[in-house]
């Protein structure tokens, strides 16, 4: 499963989330399918959200916030925001990290634009499938995920991001945008 985190601003538009879950799923090399939007039961009531996942015809889970921090630890981009108003360092990490379940790695740390963040989390399968072109991508596949353990720093969880051998897994950063604290 490819699961997406989506953190947003209040009145967040649809078209916003939308381009960015299109942008994120690029940078990313991944399709669409079998691909899941996240976020915190806080969003319920987000129009623009409910409508970009109608229209991404993805489905839409909101989790717990307990869940989010249950992997906080894993998350390795902060926002100063999310933390002082929920208690969790990324939105969209956590809940990308917490969607896919046990074994989650980021495919994709945040990414930012117009008031939404986004980030990806897969497991096994989804790391052999970012790196198809290695030779060891399909025994990538076999092997155990290790991401959710607890990161100290950023290279701790881009050197977990990696592939059988040792490449990065994990796209780097494409512009500015990336791991701003001021989103969510």
């Amino acid at each position: 499963m490819i699961a997406i985190g989506i953190g947003c601003r209040s009145g967040a538009r649809k078209e916003a989330i939308i381009s960015l879950v299109a942008e994120a799923l690029a940078r990313a090399a991944l399709a669409p399918d079998m691909a899941q939007l996240f976020t915190f039961d806080g969003k319920t009531e987000e129009t623009g959200l409910a409508a970009a996942a109608a229209e991404l015809e993805m489905p839409l889970a909101f989790l717990p916030i307990d869940a989010l921090r249950a992997v906080a630890g894993a998350v390795v981009t902060r926002s100063e925001a999310a933390e002082n108003a929920l208690g969790i360092p990324s939105v969209s990490e956590a809940s990308a990290l917490a969607g896919c379940g046990t074994g989650a790695y980021l495919l994709l740390p945040r990414i930012t634009g117009d008031g939404v963040t986004c980030a990806i989390a897969g497991t096994a399968l989804e790391r052999a499938a970012s790196c198809p072109d290695h030779p060891h991508a399909e025994e990538a596949a076999t092997q155990p995920s290790r991401s959710m353990g607890t990161p100290s720093s950023f290279e701790t969880q881009a050197s977990r991001s990696r592939c059988c051998d040792g490449s990065p897994a994990m796209p780097a950063p494409q512009d500015e945008g990336f791991g701003r604290t001021e989103d969510r």
